[in-house]
């Protein structure tokens, strides 16, 4: 017998050394394989602007950041033992199953967090989420085994970066501004109560019904919080008189044409694992090749400023304008407004678009020449049919004004006067002033 013992020792030491080799190689790395929104962030990681993902997502990939009111109300309504079980609350699943059979149906749930951190990631980039027992000793597998590799923290940031929260949104991040518009770091308590009830029950978003029923969820977790000593009663009572999110909000737009500059330049960035677009990063996680130093109040101005200027010159036919502001001191750009919100080619970048070289070099050669004392701004330059050896330049018009004064001849990008004041000024020497 003890022979036979000793025969067997090593097929139970291999078996058990294959079963433990296959719960350690169990969870794949990344755990969600999803694509993300192309974001933008200015200098001080304000946001200026972000894009859908390529499978049609609002899905920010915000590094695990969970707002701590969100945490503690995502805790409070999914899972309460979060903190102290190893990924499978034995507690949970006996009470659940007692409702159950006791109503005859499926009326509770025993997933803590990390299960359903589990559910989500296998069912990620697919619509089914299979509920079956077998599906379930799965996740319970696999949620020991996300525990034993990441710590508590962790994991709520990747439930929190992945769970539903109606209709196109996923992730804490992207709800936060697309219902209540502000960063996740600034959600109040009622808020943060609403989004920590959405993930399994997304469908209670829609404005147009369920409302007293997200309500009620949003008021019990309230006054849950509030027991527990999270907050007082007249914080309380004043987030129970928040109202409700109803539409999705608009995300900033403002660096739109720079954003889709960036997502240009990034090559594949939008169908890989997005990363911020910030100084500090880049879609390949090392070193950007590219610095966003853009500063959101001054962005702010520019775009209010490109905007009013637009609608006064719209009446002149005047319908697109870039703005492009430097910090003179460091060369850092400070605002980028490719073009103004204009229903007329809004969307081309008119500050990378290209330009004729003429009309480029117009201002150096009015600038020079006021600074030789050449012209003053209403000093009169003629307009007229000209030729210089074999060319004979024209105006955009084909039309000629006589005398036109030199700021208006700039203004209007006239051309024969910039060739007659080129004559004047000297070929080489405006070619080594540019140089």
């Amino acid at each position: 017998m003890c022979a036979k013992r000793n025969l067997h020792c090593p097929l139970y030491i291999s078996a058990f050394a294959v079963l433990a080799l296959i719960f350690a190689l169990s969870l794949r790395e990344p755990l969600f394989e999803v694509s993300y929104s192309p974001v933008l962030y200015d200098r001080n990681g304000k946001l200026l602007g972000a894009q859908v993902a390529p499978d049609g997502q609002w899905r920010f990939n915000d590094g695990g950041n969970v707002n701590k009111k969100f945490a503690l109300a995502l805790v409070e309504a999914e899972d309460h033992r979060f903190r102290y079980h190893l990924g499978v609350d034995l507690l949970a699943i006996a009470r659940a199953t007692y409702q159950n059979i006791r109503a005859g149906r499926v009326v509770s749930g025993g997933s803590t967090i990390t299960m359903q951190t589990i559910r989500l990631a296998r069912s990620s980039g697919t619509n089914s989420r299979s509920r079956t027992i077998l599906d379930k000793c799965v996740e319970a597998v696999l949620a020991i085994r996300l525990e034993l590799g990441k710590s508590k923290d962790a994991i709520l940031g990747l439930y929190a970066a992945n769970a539903p929260f109606g209709a196109n949104v996923v992730g804490l991040q992207a709800a936060a501004w697309r219902w209540f518009g502000r960063s996740s770091e600034e959600l109040s308590w009622a808020e943060a109560a609403t989004l920590a009830v959405l993930p399994n029950s997304p469908g209670l978003i829609h404005p147009g019904r369920n409302r007293d029923v997200l309500r009620n969820k949003r008021d019990a977790l309230l006054r849950k919080l509030c027991s527990r000593g999270y907050f007082d009663e007249e914080t309380l009572n004043l987030s129970l008189v928040e109202k409700l999110p109803g539409e999705p909000l608009p995300l900033p737009r403002l660096a739109s044409h720079l954003l889709s500059s960036l997502v240009t330049q990034a090559g594949q960035f939008a169908e890989s694992a997005g990363r911020r677009i910030d100084d500090a990063s880049s879609p390949s996680g090392g070193t950007a090749a590219y610095g966003v130093t853009i500063d959101r109040d001054i962005q702010e101005r520019a775009v209010a400023i490109m905007n009013r200027a637009s609608q006064r010159f719209a009446e002149n036919g005047i319908m697109n304008g870039a703005c492009l502001i430097i910090n003179t001191r460091t060369g850092e750009t400070a605002a980028y407004v490719g073009n103004t919100g204009t229903p007329h080619a809004g969307d081309v970048d008119i500050v990378m678009s290209r330009r004729s070289s003429g009309s480029l070099l117009k201002p150096f050669l009015y600038a020079a020449m006021l600074d030789s004392g050449d012209i003053l701004p209403s000093s009169l330059v003629s307009d007229i049919p000209t030729r210089v050896g074999s060319y004979s330049p024209e105006n955009m018009s084909r039309t000629y004004l006589g005398a036109v004064p030199a700021d208006e001849a700039l203004a209007r990008s006239l051309n024969v006067p910039a060739a007659r004041s080129l004559r004047v000024y000297g070929v080489d020497r405006f070619a080594r002033l540019l140089r």
